[in-house]
């Protein structure tokens, strides 16, 4: 997920693997900071955006990715693409 090379369109499109990288749900370019924190349509989005208010931590894909508390909340709802 640091690395943003995941089963993400984004990612996807630039190995030529997906027509135009966007989100299914919302037509954004669906990277990692669009996934966890972003998109509409995602439950996983919501949850993160709540762990954080909870936790009083700025909502941003450092926090995410390197907050234990915050990467817990992922590794437990990541059931999707990545």
């Amino acid at each position: 997920l640091r690395l943003g090379r995941c089963r993400l369109n984004y990612y996807l499109h630039q190995i030529k693997r997906h027509e135009n990288g966007l989100c299914d749900s919302c037509n954004e370019p669906e990277t990692v900071e669009h996934f966890l924190l972003n998109c509409t349509k995602s439950e996983l989005s919501a949850k993160i955006q709540s762990a954080c208010k909870n936790l009083k931590t700025k909502c941003d894909l450092k926090s995410a990715l390197n907050d234990r508390r915050i990467t817990s909340v992922i590794a437990e709802n990541l059931h999707r693409k990545i």
